[in-house]
């Protein structure tokens, strides 16, 4: 656990995980905020569901002064406002800005799949950055919108309550989604279909996720059974696979997942047991072991074809 909560920032050249900022314990602000409205000639193409009234661009600073630029769109449906996390285009990010292309074209071929997300009889659940982006995107059906105070360290609430856009204030569904996740797929699923019924149950996960156990950890008294380490490519890619492979055997069960973070680096994560190989969040998940094993009550509905970043689920 120690493990995950201390992460890092990773801000020196390295992809952090995107929106994970897994370092939650570091002295961070918001140090700049901006708005560009959509009346501006230079307003990207966000591709969304919605019309987007305004993009917010907001640096977030750590202790060594170093600084990460996280985008936020704020939209309206017929009745309320919104906001959504999101990833831009690279020829439409500040220079500072991390290199997330990939990301952004998952989102989008989420959107194109045509899957009935919106249908008033689908529900669809996802941690809540993935949420907010999963409506944003397709106005999808979503049970949660909002993160909760207590999923963060009381130093680093401020930022969190910027960049989500604000805390929900009703803890069951963020608590329950999180005790699903971490708990045995089967018996998770089974406790789904009866939660929600006569309803379609679909199932988002992104490679990012991993970055939010520190979260789901402070909803729930369960385990948690991953861990992660960054590798160095250096001249010789098999070399590399060839030590992740070693380690994810060495007091561990032996499955593993790989995300790329920058042309030289990876970063690996191993499950560290035979029943978190059984657990929902690994079944979704393209560890080696669900790869060869999936859980015959999910149908994978879409992944993305860059990274295998983004994954869709319905529960059968």
């Amino acid at each position: 656990m120690k493990n995950l909560i201390a992460i890092g920032l990773l801000l020196c050249g390295i992809a952090v995980l995107v929106f994970g900022l897994p370092d939650k314990k570091s002295s961070l602000q918001v140090t700049e905020e901006q708005d560009l409205a959509s009346e501006s000639s230079d307003f990207p193409q966000l591709h969304g569901f919605f019309t987007a009234d305004t993009l917010r661009t907001l640096t977030v600073s750590g202790e060594n002064k170093s600084a990460l630029k996280f985008h936020q769109v704020i939209y309206h449906d017929a009745t309320s406002e919104y906001s959504a996390l999101i990833f831009l285009e690279p020829k439409q990010q500040g220079i500072s800005t991390l290199p997330t292309s990939s990301h952004a074209d998952a989102w989008l071929e989420l959107k194109q799949t045509g899957q009935s997300l919106s249908s008033a009889n689908s529900i669809l659940l996802g941690w809540w950055d993935n949420s907010q982006r999963a409506r944003f995107y397709s106005n999808a059906q979503v049970w949660l919108q909002s993160p909760l105070a207590e999923m963060f360290p009381s130093e680093t609430q401020t930022v969190w309550k910027q960049l989500s856009g604000g805390f929900g204030s009703d803890t069951k569904p963020s608590q329950q989604l999180a005790e699903w996740l971490l708990m045995d797929a089967d018996d998770a699923l089974q406790s789904i279909k009866t939660h929600f019924q006569e309803k379609t149950v679909k199932l988002v996960v992104s490679l990012d996720d991993l970055s939010r156990l520190s979260e789901m950890a402070a909803l729930t008294n369960r385990p948690i059974p991953f861990e992660t380490r960054i590798f160095s490519q250096a001249d010789n890619l098999h070399t590399m696979i060839t030590q992740v492979k070693r380690w994810s055997r060495n007091q561990a069960s032996g499955s593993y997942l790989l995300q790329k973070i920058s042309p030289m680096q990876i970063r690996a994560w191993r499950i560290t047991s035979q029943a978190g190989e059984n657990t929902l969040l690994a079944k979704l998940l393209p560890f080696t072991s669900t790869l060869t094993n999936p859980n015959e009550q999910l149908s994978l509905l879409m992944r993305s074809k860059s990274d295998n970043y983004l994954s869709l689920f319905q529960v059968l």
